[in-house]
């Protein structure tokens, strides 16, 4: 009889080992949702620093080409930027300028001179040249020995830009500072 009972009670477990066992399980389930969260996060952010890195890295490289080989350079009197944050010469296929247009936060490419009514784009002669997907926060040009002359005709352009995403997700914001040099293949000499 004894023996009947008391295994009966000693099968199972107790209401509070139960609700010690469930709380257990609910913090290390929350330690694990909170953790995979992290890394989605952390994912995302890579991805968005990659997708900036090589769309401004393209950009960058394809202006550095048509300047290695230019001419003429000018950055004085900027027409639709602001001081300093526009270049102008004459590529192997043409004129070119390179703007940053401060108002859609983008980089715009001219390949013929324009005027103060085709900044913005409008007109095509003037089109972005920056990826969509990312904002030109700054866009700075600054030139050394562009003035011909018998000493120098040496120019030297270094382009400083500062890019971010276009992510929907302001934390998970990628911006990032960029600078480049380039000395052209050619002197401007008189």
């Amino acid at each position: 009889g004894n023996y009947m009972r008391l295994s009966k009670f000693s099968a199972g477990f107790t209401l509070l080992e139960m609700v010690i066992s469930i709380g257990i399980f609910s913090v290390v389930i929350v330690i694990s949702i909170g953790l995979m969260l992290s890394v989605s996060s952390a994912q995302i952010k890579a991805a968005n620093t990659q997708a900036v890195l090589d769309n401004i890295r393209f950009g960058l490289e394809l202006i550095t080409k048509e300047i290695r080989t230019g001419s003429n350079f000018s950055t004085a009197s900027p027409l639709c930027a602001p001081l300093g944050s526009e270049i102008r010469f004459d590529a192997v296929s043409g004129r070119r300028i390179y703007f940053w247009d401060n108002i859609d936060f983008r980089i715009m490419r001219a390949k013929e001179d324009i005027t103060g009514i085709d900044c913005s784009g409008s007109t095509g002669k003037a089109v972005p040249f920056s990826a969509e997907d990312v904002y030109i926060d700054r866009f700075n040009v600054i030139t050394e020995g562009i003035i011909p002359g018998s000493s120098d005709g040496q120019s030297m352009i270094t382009m400083v830009v500062r890019v971010r995403s276009k992510s929907p997700k302001i934390p998970l914001d990628s911006a990032l500072d960029l600078q480049t040099t380039v000395i052209p293949r050619l002197r401007d000499l008189p």
